[in-house]
């Protein structure tokens, strides 16, 4: 990520793993084939991330870019030309390797098959879900963009990857006392018992 960033598609040639690495990227949103992750809550309120196909320009790549999360009303109240981006764009994020689908079958999203509709919600960033059903190819990374783009209505932009060690060694050094706690206690417990020290 201390890399300098990227630019798409000039830079992509040579690279043979593009994740974690920052970039821009100049083109032309598809709209049409947009499709939105589930269940995505910012402060304590339901919505959905949007995930919309950017064909890259003067290029015959196409990247899968996370624009940005509206709440579930709007979602499901507005078209969604209320957030739609015309003619040329440039966006600015973080490239992400595809997410994973839950591991057990029945929680995984099933891309539609032959004659079926395209699907719209999805619970995951599942590249090659999505990817089945698109008529052109993706690249194998998306890009999360952090910053606003032109004329997105309600959409607000998606944080910046926490990649610090936050409160997670607290809860670490936490637990780690819990059970050492449990252990010389039930040492303690079990010397005391009556017979516990034969």
């Amino acid at each position: 990520m201390d890399l300098p960033a990227l630019i798409l598609p000039e830079d992509i040639t040579g690279l043979s793993d593009l994740s974690y690495r920052r970039a821009s990227a100049r083109g032309v949103f598809d709209s049409t084939r947009e499709v939105y992750l589930s269940d995505r809550s910012l402060d304590g309120v339901a919505g959905v991330h949007v995930v919309t196909p950017l064909h890259l320009e003067e290029s015959d790549q196409t990247i899968l870019v996370e624009r940005g999360w509206i709440a579930d009303s709007v979602y499901r109240t507005q078209p969604p030309a209320s957030w739609s981006v015309e003619g040329q764009v440039e966006v600015s994020g973080l490239l992400l390797p595809s997410q994973r689908e839950p591991s057990l079958a029945f929680l995984a999203d099933r891309p539609p098959g032959p004659g079926e509709p395209p699907r719209r919600a999805w619970r995951a960033l599942s590249i090659p879900g999505i990817q089945a059903q698109l008529p052109y190819p993706v690249l194998g990374v998306y890009l999360m963009q952090e910053s606003s783009g032109p004329s997105e209505g309600p959409l607000t932009p998606i944080l910046e990857l926490d990649l610090s060690e936050g409160s997670h060694l607290g809860y670490a050094v936490q637990w780690f006392a819990f059970a050492a706690t449990a252990f010389i206690g039930g040492w303690i417990w079990m010397r005391r018992r009556p017979g516990g020290g034969n």
